[in-house]
């Protein structure tokens, strides 16, 4: 599941001698906002250790989580989630 509008933030990779092959890729933020809908443990482990390492950021999460087609009280759920993460020092 993703937030609405992710379509419109894929990111391009282009591989050196791939040429003229690209992939695209999901921004960051999305494909974490996925691993937090999924709600399985080794997901939210992956997704604690980009918070903490300040490879994602809390604040963009938070507004993807409000574009997920889901339910008020799973929004609410994965903000109390992300709340408890602690940020990079």
């Amino acid at each position: 599941m993703l937030p609405a509008g992710w379509q419109d933030r894929l990111v391009v990779f282009e591989a050196p001698g791939a040429s003229p092959g690209q992939g695209l890729c999901l921004e960051p933020h999305d494909g974490v906002v996925s691993k937090l809908v999924a709600h399985r443990e080794k997901d939210q482990e992956f997704a604690a250790a980009l918070l903490r390492a300040g490879l994602v950021d809390a604040a963009v999460l938070r507004t993807r989580i409000d574009l997920l087609p889901v339910s008020d009280p799973v929004k609410r759920l994965l903000h109390d989630w992300v709340a408890a993460i602690k940020p990079p020092p």
